[in-house]
Formats: structure tokens, sequence, C-alpha cells
């Protein structure tokens, strides 16, 4: 069975659970708008990639999470296993 990949729409509720809801939401907030301006800190990113790791039963590359500051390139690194 291929291992479950995560969606834009997994990491969202993902981070409302650890992190709490967005400070802004509307129309313009794609996949690709920075997570600090979504509201999510280096500690809430952090929480989401621990309960991702825990979930989903992989490893997240640390350097990778260095340059990760979107919903789009956090997905990506995920799904990279």
């Amino acid at each position: 069975m291929p291992a479950q990949r995560l969606t834009i729409d997994d990491l969202r509720r993902i981070l409302a659970e650890v992190a709490g809801e967005p400070d802004s939401i509307d129309a313009t907030n794609g996949v690709d708008t920075e997570l600090a301006d979504l509201g999510y800190d280096s500690v809430a990113v952090l929480a989401a990639i621990g309960k991702i790791e825990c979930d989903y039963g992989i490893k997240v590359d640390e350097e990778g999470l260095l340059t990760a500051t979107t919903l789009s390139d956090v997905v990506n690194l995920v799904n990279r296993h």
C-alpha cells in the first residue's frame, strides 16, 4: 500500500489543531502565502511537523524546514518520502 500523502488541506487542519486558526483567512491566502503572514511562527510549524511525523510515521528533513516558508513548501517537503 502506498504511503499516505499530505495535502494542503491536511496541513491547514494540522496547523489549526496545534496552533489555532490562522490570523488571516481570505481568498488571497493561497498555497504560496508565507506561513508567517498567516500568523504561524516557527514554533507552530515545528509542532505541526511533529504531529505529521507521528501521524504519518515519517521523519521530515530538518534542514529542509529552514527553507519551507509556505504551505506548499511544507507539503512538498513532507511528501518527498
